[in-house]
């Protein structure tokens, strides 16, 4: 089954007036059958805010990738955000990217990053 490790999320500052910038890193490891066959696949990326009765929707993105024979992928995805919208909820915010991919022949794989927290 394909894998996600080392899923990364870091907070890059302020780069414009009220834009920030969040950085999800990751690694694919993929199964020797999706190498053979050069399997496509959709990638999402999704940031939320933590709390403790319902996460936050922030932002997302999906975009297609293909194998290419490869037995690892890193990936680097970067997200321009509002800086206020980043500002969930009172007090200190937790914000963390959900990644998923769903091969399009095989059963789709997650995972979470790090919370990173702060005053947004």
């Amino acid at each position: 089954m394909t894998r996600i490790e080392n899923a990364r999320l870091t907070y890059d500052g302020e780069i414009h007036i009220g834009v920030s910038r969040l950085i999800v890193t990751f690694t694919i490891h993929w199964t020797e059958s999706e190498r053979v066959a050069d399997t496509g696949f959709e990638l999402n990326v999704t940031l939320y805010g933590k709390d403790p009765c319902r996460d936050d929707y922030l932002c997302g993105e999906s975009v297609g990738y293909s194998v290419n024979g490869l037995a690892t992928q890193d990936v680097t995805h970067s997200f321009l955000v509002g800086t206020d919208r980043l500002n969930e909820d009172w007090g200190r915010d937790e914000i963390y990217a959900h990644i998923t991919i769903r091969p399009l022949t095989f059963v789709p794989v997650s995972a979470n990053t790090n919370d990173i927290q702060g005053r947004f």
